[in-house]
């Protein structure tokens, strides 16, 4: 049965039985971890893995006569084992994404740490141009704040790389 691993493991769980299309589409992104979801796109995604489940006798659709909102329940057809062994796919090819992903961030960050110290040795030589010819200042001002700038972006983007590598370390 062909089914997202990340729907698999949400519908693994014990409290998931009677619910929304959107309800599920709220856990996958969470479980996910992309912020370049859509949540309309999502949503449609979610609804199209749902039904694969209804024609297969796993899910019984129900909609309601009031307000003709559509949601799902568990039936006793539904094999866990299938949903277990689906979901496992998830773990194993997200580790090996994760950690492509995390290394060219590495380089990333190693990228970055590199053209700060270049700003570093840049500063220094302003300081001592400063220092030694004060009658240039006016000269290299407007340079000296671009690269003051410059500076703190990297520092900004270091700080951040740094965050998230740590906090997705395997």
């Amino acid at each position: 049965m062909k089914l997202d691993p990340f729907v698999a493991e949400i519908l693994l769980m014990e409290n998931i039985d009677h619910f929304t299309t959107s309800d599920i589409r709220t856990g996958y992104i969470l479980l996910k971890k992309d912020n370049t979801l859509d949540s309309a796109s999502t949503r449609r995604f979610i609804y199209s893995e749902l039904l694969k489940l209804v024609k297969k006798g796993w899910l019984k659709k129900v909609i309601s006569k009031k307000k003709e909102l559509t949601s799902f329940i568990k039936t006793d057809l539904i094999d866990f084992t299938v949903l277990r062994e689906i979901s496992n796919k998830k773990v194993v090819s997200s580790e090996n994404v994760s950690a492509s992903k995390l290394d060219a961030l590495k380089k990333r960050l190693t990228a970055c740490k590199n053209d700060f110290l270049i700003c570093v040795g840049e500063y220094e030589a302003y300081e001592e141009i400063s220092a030694e010819m004060p009658e240039f200042n006016s000269d290299i001002q407007s340079e000296y704040n671009l690269l003051c700038e410059r500076q703190t972006k990297l520092l900004g983007k270091i700080k951040r790389f740094e965050i998230f590598i740590n906090q997705h370390k395997t």
